[in-house]
């Protein structure tokens, strides 16, 4: 948060949020000197992602009280999409991780064959299962493309599946503690392994209900091709 040092300091002293956003503008300056992200455990998402994008509307701003900078900083607080902090946090959150691997569990990879696998990644309150679905042929794949896409456009509708596969995989699961807490666990347990079995077969409908309306087409085109060439 770039704000006028002499003017915040004469701001008193008994509002946390005001000398929370001077120590974090202290933090900015800090970390413009660093080539990336800095990504640390004791650092929340909004130490390196949410006040860089209030600084640079703010850049230069002179500020009479702590109220005109809560009010400014909220503004742009709002004009921020939903998204965004979604996609921060997810963001730290992995960071923080591989920088705890005391919290992390030993993958586990359950494969048929190099097209058909499952990925458990586990941690102490949660577990992320990825799935590579079977995509025999380039119909198969662009189904199975277009139907996930279709799925994760609406993850915050399935609640436990993420918008964003792991690399290498189609769909991605995350299950936290929260999730056990609200739903019931072998519930969870089912759907997931529902959608497993039940995906091949939705995928082959689908190439099934593709190539018969193609074949109607092509029989369609030929007719009136033939039409055509014996009038004339």
């Amino acid at each position: 948060m770039a704000v006028c040092w002499r003017t915040v300091s004469s701001v008193p002293g008994d509002h946390q949020k005001v000398w929370t956003l001077i120590m974090e503008d202290h933090r900015l300056a800090i970390h413009e000197v660093a080539d990336e992200d800095p990504y640390s455990p004791d650092m929340a998402p909004c130490d390196f992602w949410l006040f860089p994008r209030l600084k640079t509307p703010l850049k230069g701003c002179h500020f009479d009280s702590r109220e005109e900078i809560i009010q400014n900083a909220t503004a742009q607080l709002h004009a921020i999409p939903k998204e965004a902090f979604q996609n921060c946090f997810q963001r730290w959150k992995d960071c923080w991780a591989k920088t705890s691997k005391e919290l992390l569990l030993t993958p586990v990879v359950i494969s048929r064959n190099e097209k058909e696998k499952v990925l458990i990644e586990t941690s102490i309150n949660s577990v992320r299962i990825s799935i590579a679905v079977k995509q025999a042929d380039e119909i198969e794949r662009i189904l199975c493309h277009k139907f996930m896409r279709f799925m994760m456009m609406r993850a915050e509708n399935f609640i436990v599946l993420r918008r964003k596969p792991v690399e290498g995989y189609d769909i991605s699961f995350l299950i936290t503690n929260f999730h056990t807490e609200q739903m019931y666990k072998h519930k969870l347990v089912d759907f997931v392994i529902h959608f497993m079995e039940e995906i091949d077969k939705e995928i082959s409908e689908m190439k099934l209900a593709a190539n018969a309306r193609a074949r109607i087409c092509s029989e369609e085109f030929l007719k009136r091709v033939s039409k055509m060439c014996f009038i004339s």
